[in-house]
């Protein structure tokens, strides 16, 4: 009988942690120095969700923490981004390939350092065969969600984008299709680890001058989309093909 596959879900704020923990169902919580966890079985994996704190600091120590405590097989980021492009909308959610640490240096120098400041999830390193089945399948098994799933790139950096300038920029000079705080620590932590990761987030805003009026709005809706994705994806043993 295969073992079953180990998943760390890093949630970065309480609000994303609180609805992981409700709609995943998940059970004994516990603190671990000084993060709150809960975990849950299905039937081909173990999920562990840690509440590991915004921005990029706490959670690539959580990161760390779930990797060294609980021997996940793979790392999975969480939580709400903002749109850099007209497709994606509200509630969409956004499967990440490329990560770009962005707020490292100008975005206009990004390219320099596009190597250093690039991390990868497992579909940038699956065979494009693998790649097109997984996506197939993913849409496919959702299809009884009301639900658009896309996959593009994610601009991170600790930097609120609620400016279209900005927003184009990201987009245009870096080829990323949402932006957001955390996932280039939690995906940079799982590559120096050599485990494989995965981000898997949801539309809150457009990253435009309405940006925090949408945000927190649309936050604690979008999450509960996520979420319900995710937990179908479990259910369905989505991920097991990936590290297979």
């Amino acid at each position: 009988m295969k073992p079953l596959l180990k998943v760390g879900i890093i949630c970065p704020c309480k609000i994303e942690y609180d609805k992981c923990k409700s709609i995943l169902n998940l059970s004994n919580e516990t603190n671990l120095n000084g993060r709150t966890v809960s975990s849950k079985k299905y039937k081909s994996c173990e999920v562990i969700a840690v509440f590991a704190g915004p921005g990029k600091i706490q959670c690539a120590s959580a990161t760390q923490l779930v990797i060294d405590k609980f021997n996940v097989d793979m790392i999975i980021d969480v939580g709400g981004v903002g749109s850099l492009v007209d497709e994606l909308v509200y509630n969409d959610i956004i499967v990440a390939k490329e990560v770009y640490e962005y707020d490292v240096c100008e975005i206009e120098d990004y390219l320099k350092f596009k190597d250093e400041l690039t991390s990868r999830t497992i579909l940038s390193n699956i065979s494009n065969e693998k790649n097109e089945h997984f996506e197939k399948v993913l849409i496919d098994k959702l299809s009884a969600i009301d639900v658009n799933i896309k996959f593009g790139n994610i601009a991170s950096g600790e930097k609120t984008v609620k400016d279209k300038m900005t927003r184009d920029k990201l987009h245009s000079l870096l080829n990323a299709h949402a932006c957001d705080w955390e996932t280039s620590s939690v995906i940079k932590t799982a590559n120096l680890n050599d485990i494989k990761a995965l981000s898997i987030r949801v539309i809150t805003d457009n990253a435009d001058e309405k940006m925090e009026k949408d945000f927190y709005e649309n936050w604690g809706n979008a999450l509960e989309k996520l979420y319900t994705v995710l937990n179908k994806m479990f259910e369905e043993s989505l991920l097991n093909d990936l590290v297979d």
